[in-house]
């Protein structure tokens, strides 16, 4: 993952910056915010920010990241559209 510095500081994120204002989001320094940037993500108006493939990989950064905290990741019990994005 790569490393960016951000608001929070030199850290991993799991957006680098795919936004238009290039900016990271979703600081995975530690478990607190590992369940902050899942909780977000997986919200309509936050997911519908990014493509099928950066939603891909942002939860992937987030389940690696999550592991290391020992976190468990089940499948998202909500409905995703033909983009990969929830409804």
């Amino acid at each position: 993952m790569p490393v960016k510095q951000g608001p929070y500081g030199r850290t991993n994120y799991a957006d680098p910056g795919y936004q238009p204002d290039h900016k990271p989001r979703y600081p995975l320094s530690n478990s607190e915010r590992v369940h902050a940037a899942w909780t977000y993500i997986n919200r309509k108006a936050y997911a519908e920010r990014y493509t099928r493939k950066q939603l891909e990989i942002i939860h992937q950064r987030i389940q690696v990241a999550g592991r290391k905290y020992g976190m468990a990741f089940g499948h998202a019990r909500q409905r995703r559209d033909r983009f990969g994005r929830f409804t």
